[in-house]
């Protein structure tokens, strides 16, 4: 039964972009097979029983084993979460447009600007207690428009609307391709990792400078350019491998390792605790918490299988296709597959992670590569003016907002 059913939830009809607009929105719905058929809110109990399932399965089993059935299914449980908390909710149980995005990004569409389009009519405007769709010259259904140009205006809406730069934790495109600058995610193009801001599944959440800095933003006369505040930390010297899929964890940890070696401080406050991580925290510590992005509470966890597991998936899920990085003044972190040494590590105003950018050549440009995890930066560091002088004396500087133009 278990296998007919991944049979039935597998099947490419779950992943067009459009389904989801009308199992979300049908007053009614009845999913047909041939000559079968079924309610939809008895297809809704069995989503929410694999969920549990899952859950269940992560206590019992090595995170590794993917031969399961809720691998299959997750373009239908996102279909029955959201038809079921619109109903519980109305409105305001419907996602915004940048959670329906990121959610539906792997989704199928013919037209790439279908990837937008389709999901209007099923989002809430991000501003808690007005309960608008999204509406303005830059969200609209215009087929006239080019997918770059659709993809660039989704960006500053959402911007304008949320009063946040989170958006740009979805880019992965420093390249440039498709006509996409860099500060646009490409939404035809499946993500290669998992966002380091996850609260849903680890109940965590960052503030590399929010809340604590308001959003610094500004309209430029270029179409392509987007003007952002934020504060430079560090430049990156050194990379380790890229971790993918089926890679082995042992091998590649001791290429890392090597590498957080080198972030090794004295400070004569501390002198007597020897060689210890920027934070005062051991080089080992600091390794530990950045392969798992600061997920796992270690005063919290022991040695119980259940405690081993959930590590395990942590440090999975943070470092798959990602690299291990470390900076000239001795920060580690995980960034983009693509980072290189010589790319910079900014923490943007208005955002809860930093983000790796690259220079655009000898011009004022700078391509976004992607979002980081940096062990030390990630809850106002660079920000707190408490702060200052230590990163003064540390990096030889006193760290300022100044403005990015991103391309």
């Amino acid at each position: 039964m278990w296998e007919e059913l991944a049979l039935l939830l597998s099947r490419p009809y779950w992943t067009r972009a459009w389904i989801y607009q009308e199992m979300v929105l049908a007053s009614r719905a009845t999913v047909y097979c041939g000559r079968d058929l079924a309610p939809w809110d008895d297809m809704e109990k069995v989503a929410f029983a694999i969920d549990a399932f899952e859950n269940l399965l992560r206590t019992i089993e090595p995170p590794t084993n993917d031969h399961r059935v809720v691998g299959v299914y997750h373009w239908f449980y996102n279909a029955a979460l959201a038809r079921s908390q619109r109903r519980a909710m109305g409105l305001m149980g419907a996602p915004t447009l940048l959670e329906a995005l990121c959610t539906q990004r792997p989704a199928n569409a013919t037209d790439p600007r279908d990837k937008v389009y389709s999901l209007l009519g099923v989002v809430k405007d991000n501003i808690v207690g007005l309960g608008q769709l999204p509406a303005g010259p830059d969200v609209v259904i215009d087929y006239s428009r080019a997918t770059a140009k659709v993809y660039k205006d989704v960006v500053r809406h959402i911007i304008k609307k949320t009063g946040s730069l989170d958006v740009l934790c979805a880019c992965q495109n420093p390249e440039r391709a498709n006509g996409i600058p860099s500060w646009a995610p490409d939404w035809s193009t499946m993500r290669t990792n998992g966002p380091i801001q996850n609260p849903d599944q680890w109940g965590h959440i960052h503030f590399a400078s929010s809340p604590i800095s308001s959003v610094f933003y500004m309209e430029s006369p270029d179409d392509d350019t987007l003007y952002v505040g934020g504060v430079y930390m560090d430049s990156v010297t050194g990379v380790g491998d890229v971790h993918t899929y089926g890679c082995g964890w042992e091998e590649l940890k001791e290429n890392w390792k090597a590498l957080a070696a080198t972030c090794a401080w004295t400070f004569e406050s501390a002198a007597e605790a020897g060689p210890c991580y920027i934070t005062t925290e051991s080089i080992a510590e600091a390794f530990f918490a950045t392969v798992t992005m600061g997920r796992i509470d270690t005063e919290e966890t022991g040695h119980e299988r259940e405690d081993l597991i959930k590590i395990e998936l942590a440090r999975i899920e943070a470092i798959e296709q990602r690299r291990f990085f470390v900076t000239d003044k001795g920060f580690m972190a995980l960034g983009p597959a693509q980072t290189q040494p010589g790319d910079r590590v900014v923490v943007v105003c208005g955002s809860h992670v930093p983000f790796v950018l690259r220079k655009d050549g000898d011009g004022d440009g700078y391509a976004v590569v992607g979002e980081a995890y940096v062990h030390g930066l990630m809850n106002g560091e660079a920000l707190d003016e408490k702060m200052s002088d230590g990163w003064e004396e540390n990096l030889g500087r006193r760290p300022e907002v100044e403005t990015f133009h991103l391309r």
